[in-house]
């Protein structure tokens, strides 16, 4: 084993060590989902209460589901994508430059094909008989950072009908409100969208 991996160049062992280390998260994060232990992804828009959105706080959402193109799921595809496939393209070639462009195209392809299908899963999910309606005036909390002013939306979460639900949100309140952030429903705007305000400012 020792002399199999010595034996390799150093960008085998790059690969190598992205290939295993995001299929090992991978596997625990499906692993606690099946058990239960998971609540959902999370985008990577809003890290630390800071909004590291594109400009004008704008998501690159699917305002259905709310879904994130970079989130910690898509990330991990494309981490996996580009580890196995830098793997596969360098033992094939062992061209350094086509290995690196080819990997990331294979990351960019399993980044969306993850989307994709979480993106099919939540509308499947989100077509029962759940009443948003009942939202209105229950308390939620900010999961993507919703801009000041409704500059753009956000999401949140809440609990409806017994069952916890991530809806698209807009605020009229003049700072943005980040993660965490506890919210009153105050107004429905379409199926599952929503005008929320701080609950302190009640």
């Amino acid at each position: 084993m020792n002399e199999w991996w010595a034996a390799m160049p150093s960008i085998l062992h790059f690969f190598y060590i992205v290939a295993f280390g995001s299929s090992l998260v991978l596997v625990i994060m499906l692993l606690l989902n099946m058990i239960g232990l998971s609540h959902g992804d999370t985008d990577l828009g809003a890290v630390g209460g800071h909004d590291i959105s594109p400009v004008g706080g704008a998501h690159l959402l699917d305002h259905d589901t709310g879904l994130s193109w970079l989130s910690v799921r898509t990330l991990l595809a494309f981490l996996v994508g580009f580890g196995w496939g830098g793997v596969m393209v360098w033992e094939a070639t062992g061209n350094t430059a086509l290995t690196i462009i080819s990997a990331t195209l294979i990351g960019a392809i399993f980044m969306f094909i993850v989307f994709w299908l979480m993106n099919a899963i939540f509308k499947l999910r989100d077509s029962g008989n759940i009443n948003f309606a009942n939202a209105i005036g229950k308390v939620a909390t900010v999961y993507i950072t919703i801009p000041p002013k409704r500059e753009g939306s956000g999401q949140v979460q809440v609990t409806v009908q017994g069952r916890l639900r991530e809806a698209s949100a807009l605020t009229d309140y003049e700072e943005r409100l980040a993660p965490g952030t506890k919210v009153v429903i105050t107004k429905q705007l379409d199926s599952t969208t929503f005008i929320v305000h701080p609950e302190r400012s009640e």
